[in-house]
């Protein structure tokens, strides 16, 4: 009878264990995945001013290229890549402000 007392307890704690690793590995693969979609959520909002960015300069490219150079446009893109700047540095001082 102890026998299989023993047992039957061996096999609850064997069975705890496997429950235990598995919430674990559920909590690890949840930690993983919210990585992953603050990765993504942080690409886009930096993506944006970047990309703005390079659109203003190639256009502002294009007004200087001009003849006669477009100054007016020009600088308006120039300022635009400023602004651009500046927005994707508020958006790593935000971030560095969570972290």
């Amino acid at each position: 009878m102890k026998w299989l007392e023993r047992t039957e307890r061996k096999c609850a704690e064997e069975e705890r264990e496997r429950l235990r690793q598995l919430e674990a590995d559920l909590a690890h693969m949840n930690r993983v995945t919210m990585l992953g979609e603050l990765a993504g959520s942080l690409a886009h909002e930096l993506n944006q001013p970047i990309a703005a960015a390079i659109t203003n300069a190639n256009a502002c490219l294009r007004w200087l290229a001009r003849n006669p150079p477009d100054l007016e446009r020009a600088c308006a893109a120039a300022m635009r890549i400023e602004n651009d700047g500046s927005r994707a540095a508020d958006i790593i001082q935000r971030l560095r402000g969570v972290l």
